[in-house]
């Protein structure tokens, strides 16, 4: 939800501030949030997760999840969680991948479902109109002007984005996709 409404108010904030702004400023402007999060990650512990795995149970791990959690958490019975979880990685590990389990209904039917879910969605032709939509209102000869045109349309998708969001939550994915499709 959170990824599906921030891209649809980056485009909605892109095609607005678009009136006032030229797009080569705003191309250099939406380089300051990458260059802000790519200083911030100094900042940021590695993951207990990883240390784990890479180094069970050691004091870097306990630091690491002391700075993610809370001064008083009580962090023994994540620590523990953590080191079964990464038992059972490891004896997962050495079960090992091969192309037979290619072969398994388990495993491609998801996959194949999954690979075209993709397919679809990036071949709908979403991103060309998107990407085209002011050249599209222009041809069209829309009596709105083109500019606010998009913005009414990107307004539209954030809102249905936003209420769309808690309806996949609640009516699950596959009835939506149905539906869509």
């Amino acid at each position: 939800m959170t990824f599906t409404l921030g891209g649809t108010v980056g485009i909605l904030l892109m095609n607005t501030l678009s009136l006032w702004v030229r797009w080569e400023y705003l191309g250099y402007g939406a380089i300051v949030p990458s260059v802000l999060l790519s200083g911030a990650m100094v900042f940021i512990p590695e993951s207990p997760n990883w240390l784990m795995v890479k180094y069970g149970r050691c004091p870097r791990v306990v630091e690491a999840l002391r700075q993610l959690r809370h001064r008083e958490s009580d962090i023994e019975a994540e620590l523990a969680e953590l080191e079964a979880q990464v038992t059972a990685l490891k004896a997962q590990k050495d079960s090992g991948f091969s192309a037979k389990m290619l072969r398994r209904q388990d495993v491609y039917k998801p996959l194949t479902i999954g690979l075209l879910l993709c397919f679809f969605q990036q071949f709908s032709g979403t991103n060309a109109v998107q990407f085209y939509m002011t050249g599209i209102f222009m041809d069209a000869g829309s009596s709105l002007q083109p500019e606010y045109a998009v913005i009414v349309v990107n307004t539209s998708m954030f809102v249905a984005t936003l209420i769309g969001s808690p309806l996949v939550d609640r009516l699950g994915r596959k009835i939506l996709l149905v539906v869509s499709g």
